[in-house]
Formats: C-alpha cells, structure tokens, sequence
C-alpha cells in the first residue's frame, strides 16, 4: 500500500491574497486603527470631504494644544507618539483638545471628522 500525503487548505471568508507580511512588519496598534477607522467611513464621503487644518502648540514639557478647522464633529483625535501606543479621544466635540505628553518623546496627531473630512498628512512634533 502507498503513502498519501495530504495537504489541507483552509479558506477565511474575507482573506487577502499575496505574501503574508511577518509579525516584524505588521502595522502599529495605532496605525492599524487609524486604517480601521479610513476603511469604515464610505469612499464618497471621504473624497467629497474637505481636508482639517490643524495646528499643534507647545504648553510647556507635559502637554500640547491641538486647534483645528475644517469638517464636522463629533470629532476622533489619534495621538500617536513614536514609542508605545497611540490612543483615540474620540467624540470630541470643540475644535481644540490639550494632550498630556512626556518630554522625551515625539508625538503625531490626526483629526478624523464625523462627515468624513481628515487631516491630509499626521502633524508631527518632534521630542523637546
């Protein structure tokens, strides 16, 4: 009698075809949110939408001032420094939020609107 040698497949509803990246390259929390929340607005929307407009202000060491224009809220906020997690304050209402920061690192900041509107690129600032 022969020796067979199976092979088993398993299909995900949903999977995406091509190389499958490694762990090392998969996205940041942060990140991989941020492409949750642009994947669950409809395309419409986001490409009629104009662009937020924000600005970042330094307040001293252990916070910053983020003021925007542009779009409607409720507004979603991700705060991103570049070590650790980012975080969403979402259901932000006003046009401007002050953060709580560490001194030592540097931190990037997106505005998602309700009606789809979003700031065109992160507003960086770098670690005092």
């Amino acid at each position: 009698m022969a020796a067979r040698s199976f092979v088993i497949v398993a299909v995900v509803a949903g999977a995406v075809t091509g190389p499958v990246a490694s762990a090392a390259s998969a996205p940041a929390p942060a990140t991989a949110s941020v492409q949750a929340h642009a994947m669950s607005r409809p395309a419409e929307t986001t490409a009629s939408a104009d662009a937020i407009d924000l600005q970042v202000t330094r307040n001293g060491s252990l916070a910053m001032t983020l003021t925007w224009s542009g779009g409607s809220g409720p507004y979603d906020v991700l705060i991103d420094p570049t070590t650790g997690a980012g975080r969403f304050e979402s259901d932000v209402d006003d046009t401007t939020i002050t953060v709580a920061t560490e001194p030592d690192r540097g931190y990037c900041f997106e505005v998602f609107g309700a009606d789809g509107a979003e700031t065109e690129q992160p507003e960086c600032v770098s670690p005092r």
